[in-house]
């Protein structure tokens, strides 16, 4: 008797684990949607990523909230970046254009909830950084 119910629950278990796997994949597809991508292209380590955080902070030029915003800032940050260039300050450069990426680094989900032109004003700001 038990022999008969050995197939019935292997493929029980086998949908089981097929639905936990599927269960799986979807959260993290939504936990994607939530993250920021764009950054940690440069900033591989998450020490790199924690650094320059730190540094906009220290710099006083943290991360505003809202769009607009942060679109500006990401220009802001842009131009420091270009200013600290021609300066010879390569370092201090990078740090302000990796920080007008992370201005401009919306995730999956908040870009869904962007404008048509929004997101294209997202695109233009992105193009010079």
């Amino acid at each position: 008797n038990y022999q008969s119910l050995s197939p019935i629950l292997e493929q029980a278990a086998g949908a089981m684990s097929k639905s936990a796997q599927d269960t799986k994949g979807e959260f993290r597809r939504q936990l994607q949607m939530r993250q920021e991508h764009w950054l940690s292209h440069f900033c591989e380590e998450q020490h790199e990523h924690r650094q320059l955080l730190k540094w906009l902070v220290d710099e006083g030029l943290t991360r505003p909230e809202g769009f607009e915003a942060r679109l500006a800032h990401g220009e802001r940050l842009r131009q420091l970046g270009n200013d600290w260039h021609k300066r010879n300050d390569f370092l201090r450069a990078l740090h302000c254009n990796l920080g007008a990426t992370h201005a401009l680094d919306f995730t999956p989900q908040e870009q869904l909830d962007l404008t048509e032109e929004q997101r294209k004003a997202l695109a233009h700001g992105m193009l010079p950084v």
